[in-house]
């Protein structure tokens, strides 16, 4: 009686393959967190001495001597724009759990460590750096905006449109984890700090035992 074997051949992505994929990925990811991260921190700075010095001329109306023209009226005053946390705390200001689990003072410390927590979890995903741990936390970061979102949209519909958009990210944010192991990272500092202890290894021929 004839012993038939059937081998089945598979060719999946080699190693360089999928560390580009992951680099693609971590770039798509790791850039956003960065640059909205700097935004808030901006947003958070101090004005500066001279914006100060102007404001309160510009109120006080001044030192210099008025021409001897027609007095003309005064523009109104623009209002100024929350600057963040202020604008972030507003929106969670009603929110339904705001006697509980959202309350304003756990809000405005979430949002004050918030523009931190992104600008560093974005810098490693770019350089690649400790990049399993990283994309675990940067996930559980998108999970808490997302839960953000969707806390904001039971009051307000047009937030659904948003919160719908946090999915795009984490799946990317999926597939950087997928992709985080050396053998399928090699272009990132992990890859080029602990790469050569799992180099790629050539596959053996196939042996009928």
């Amino acid at each position: 009686m004839s012993d038939y074997r059937e081998v089945v051949l598979r060719r999946e992505p080699g190693p360089m393959a999928r560390s580009f994929a992951a680099l693609i990925l971590r770039l798509a990811l790791g850039v956003p967190l960065l640059l909205h991260g700097y935004a808030k921190y901006q947003d958070m700075a101090p004005p500066s001495p001279t914006a100060i010095a102007q404001a309160d001329s510009s109120a006080s109306g001044g030192e210099a001597v008025a021409p001897l023209t027609t007095p003309q009226p005064e523009p109104e005053a623009a209002t100024p724009k929350a600057k963040y946390p202020d604008g972030l705390v507003g929106m969670f200001a009603n929110n339904r759990f705001k006697n509980s689990i959202l309350s304003p003072s756990l809000v405005t410390l979430f949002a004050q460590l918030l523009p931190y927590a992104e600008m560093g979890l974005g810098l490693l995903l770019i350089l690649g750096l400790f990049t399993y741990f990283v994309s675990l936390l940067s996930g559980l970061l998108l999970i808490l905006l997302l839960f953000g979102q969707v806390v904001l949209s039971l009051d307000d519909p047009a937030m659904i449109e948003k919160y719908r958009g946090m999915y795009l990210y984490i799946l990317v944010n999926v597939g950087v984890v997928w992709l985080a192991p050396i053998t399928s990272n090699y272009l990132s500092l992990d890859g080029l700090l602990f790469g050569w202890f799992w180099k790629p290894k050539v596959e053996g021929e196939f042996s009928e035992s």
